[in-house]
């Protein structure tokens, strides 16, 4: 991952842990390591929210999530979000959900929260990419996790959190994927296909087709050529 990345992702979850303080672009400044001036850049390019709208969001969305489940006075509410007044508080949330919070606290509508994405997540997301730009080569978690400056266990962790499965099972799959594509055309002998996918080991690459479809390589391609 991109120290710019890495810088925003601080950033973010300073935020996160400060949320009822005031929180200054210096502060922000300070966990990112660079000059206030392109931490702002930087948090308004990854984000698309200048860091004073991504907090005003922040806390509007816990705060409808307090007033859903607490019974607290507006007034009260407002100051430990860091209004000034309970009529700025109110503007704000109007402005945000179309309600205010009386009426919201009075009767919980669906509304559309402010859900912030951790950046380090978003550019995890880019793994599938990796993946399928190069499953054709020798894939090790630690190629995958290279230029993420992540360790494998934690990025096996968070891509097994967003696909529902393991990295390697996510190669695996990909790579029978296009071999299934590429046995229905002639022009391929086994073996050829075995290479253009990744693997190295014939009787391996049978059992591991067998395992994911329930027939060999060939007999996939007599079940349809």
């Amino acid at each position: 991952m991109r120290e710019q990345a890495l810088a925003v992702q601080r950033m973010q979850d300073y935020i996160d842990a400060n949320l009822d303080r005031e929180i200054t672009l210096n502060d922000l400044a300070k966990e990112s390591l660079f000059s206030p001036w392109y931490s702002y850049r930087l948090f308004r390019e990854y984000t698309g929210l200048s860091p004073a709208g991504y907090i005003r969001r922040l806390r509007l969305s816990r705060s409808a999530l307090r007033l859903r489940k607490e019974n607290l006075r507006i007034i009260d509410l407002a100051f430990e979000l860091g209004f000034r007044s309970a009529d700025g508080y109110t503007r704000a949330f109007f402005r945000e959900f179309g309600c205010t919070p009386k009426d919201y606290a009075k009767n919980p509508v669906p509304i559309a929260l402010f859900i912030p994405y951790g950046i380090k997540f978003r550019e995890l997301r880019k793994d599938r990419t990796t993946i399928q730009k190069h499953y054709m080569e020798k894939l090790t978690l630690e190629a995958i996790c290279g230029s993420l400056y992540l360790s494998p266990q934690y990025v096996c962790s968070v891509f097994k959190q967003q696909e529902g499965i393991t990295i390697l099972d996510y190669i695996t799959d990909y790579r029978i994927a296009v071999a299934k594509e590429l046995l229905l055309n002639n022009r391929y002998q086994i073996n050829d296909v075995m290479l253009m996918v990744g693997y190295n080991d014939a009787k391996y690459f049978v059992k591991v087709f067998r395992k994911k479809t329930g027939v060999t390589p060939s007999e996939y391609r007599k079940m349809f050529i």
